[in-house]
């Protein structure tokens, strides 16, 4: 039971640096890229994570798909600092595999903004307790004693 008490803490902090990461690699995508390539793949087929102009781009492919032999990825632009920001992109054909392309800031915002939602009930919790209410529901627990349950949710005190 001790161990998820701290499950909550680990939750909040680890949302906020997992937004860091994506929204540093989201500005380091501009410049720099990112390619990591299936160990086994042959050519460009097989799994496939790709990160540069401010996108991430998953694909898993199959087997050949164009008249030329060659699988449809994104080109990606060389030299020049861009971001794009609205490329939102999929290709799936059954048995030749997928691709999606989506923003980098997409995942960071998620990230955020479940981060900012924990970081908001644990801190309303706290200063609930410093004013003497329930951290739960926020009944004043004034005049009651120090062991006792919440009259309005029922919660334990901490």
């Amino acid at each position: 039971m001790r161990g998820f008490r701290r499950l909550p803490a680990l939750a909040r902090w680890s949302s906020t640096i997992t937004g860091v990461l994506f929204l540093v690699l989201w500005l380091a995508s501009g410049r720099y890229g990112l390619h990591l390539k299936d160990a086994g793949a042959l050519g460009q087929l097989g799994w496939m994570l790709d990160a540069g102009d401010g996108t991430i781009m998953v694909a898993h492919l199959l087997r050949d798909v164009s008249p030329l032999g060659e699988p449809p990825v994104l080109s990606k632009s060389q030299g020049a600092y861009s971001l794009d920001l609205f490329a939102f992109r999929w290709w799936h054909r059954p048995g030749a595999g997928f691709f999606v392309v989506f923003p980098t800031w997409v995942p960071a915002i998620v990230a955020f903004a479940l981060g900012g939602f924990l970081w908001r009930t644990h801190l309303r919790a706290i200063h609930r307790r410093a004013r003497g209410l329930c951290p739960r529901c926020g009944y004043d627990l004034a005049g009651l004693e120090g062991a006792s349950s919440c009259p309005e949710c029922g919660s334990k005190p901490a």
